[in-house]
């Protein structure tokens, strides 16, 4: 395209994070492939000078890290940074936000560099904290300033787009529709790995909203099956401590990105029971490995899952989700037709390639508007 794009990181994240969490592959990948279109790619995250020094390697020349010195606090530099950093980064035409938590920082360079600004929503923060007032009142505040802000949204589900034209009043032509991606080459199905017998996987974070204590307590009650659970967050010391002495219940941590789709192969079956969701990639993944899945009756699943055509929706408690696991650990035939039905709806819809070329349309309308 000929021009810079900068790319304002999540809240607090950076490389080290991303490793932790096992998605620096996928994210690295993002990123090259914009260093691969625009002239230069500048990244605003939270990593220190250390941590940017040893991952310069994996980028490309023409990808610039900003590195946040170890004694400023993560909130002083997400605001002094952009003042600091303006004068450097003229010439940036698009910046481009990982997620709406965070974005304060890119809405402080639209202003200083009046450049394009491409507002990546994830997941409403506002839909997850209604029970908790000033939380609620200060989510849903921030979140009107940066749509308002943005020049043009990028929202993974129709239901997100809807709520934020009818809660916020933005005009529905501003919000594109581009669900998360998934790299269908990576996650695939795998001949190669032989499937473990009874064996069932969760990936996701260790936290209420997952409802993985739920799941817990189902498969104590079904000895048949094996759960192996990959993940990590608060509730991993509890969930340990429910876990203990049965033998049929595995906590496995985190596993790298490039690891993961053999770990899927290996099972028979992938549970998502969460209370709530935006656009599960776990799921997605899961899927694109040709997974016969289980998720929860909830927004954010019920748009991806079609009962008994791609996948079985159950409820949040464990009977519920007992019945639905019994259903597919006795039927070999219905595995395999969900997995199938799975794989086709997952290429045909979320693969990487078709979702950043209609990202690429965006970008290219935002700046021909220059």
């Amino acid at each position: 395209m000929g021009m810079k794009l900068l790319l304002v990181l999540s809240y607090g994240t950076g490389f080290e994070v991303w490793t932790r969490a096992g998605i620096l592959s996928e994210c690295l990948e993002l990123i090259q492939r914009f260093a691969s279109i625009y002239e230069e790619v500048w990244v605003f995250g939270y990593g220190d000078r250390g941590e940017v020094r040893s991952y310069r390697e994996m980028l490309t020349p023409n990808v610039r890290v900003i590195a946040r010195p170890r004694w400023v606090p993560k909130l002083v530099y997400s605001i002094l940074w952009p003042l600091l950093w303006a004068r450097k980064l003229r010439g940036v035409g698009m910046i481009r936000t990982w997620q709406l938590w965070g974005s304060w920082a890119a809405i402080i360079f639209k202003l200083l560099l009046r450049s394009k600004l491409l507002l990546r929503q994830g997941f409403q923060f506002s839909k997850f904290v209604r029970g908790r007032r000033w939380l609620y009142l200060l989510a849903t505040f921030f979140e009107k300033l940066a749509y308002m802000v943005a020049d043009k949204v990028i929202a993974t589900t129709k239901e997100d787009k809807n709520y934020i034209v009818s809660r916020y009043g933005i005009d529905p032509r501003k919000i594109a529709v581009i669900p998360n991606w998934v790299d269908t080459k990576l996650f695939r199905p795998m001949d190669e790995v032989e499937k473990e017998k009874g064996r069932i996987i969760f990936v996701g974070r260790l936290e209420p909203q997952k409802n993985v204590l739920a799941l817990v307590k189902t498969v104590k009650m079904i000895p048949d099956v094996r759960l192996y659970i990959f993940g990590s967050g608060s509730l991993e010391a509890e969930v340990r401590r429910e876990i203990k002495g049965f033998g049929n219940i595995r906590l496995m941590g985190v596993v790298p990105h490039e690891r993961l789709p053999i770990e899927l192969n290996k099972s028979e079956i992938f549970v998502l029971p969460s209370l709530y969701e935006g656009h599960p990639k776990a799921l997605l993944e899961a899927m694109a490995c040709g997974l016969p899945v289980i998720g929860s009756d909830v927004e954010g699943i019920r748009g991806i899952i079609e009962d008994g055509v791609n996948g079985v929706l159950c409820g949040l408690d464990p009977k519920s989700i007992r019945e639905k696991i019994l259903l597919l650990a006795s039927d070999r035939g219905l595995r395999e037709r969900l997995g199938r039905e799975a794989r086709r709806y997952v290429v045909k819809s979320f693969s990487f390639e078709k979702l950043f070329l209609r990202e690429l349309e965006v970008h290219r309308e935002l700046l021909s508007d220059r």
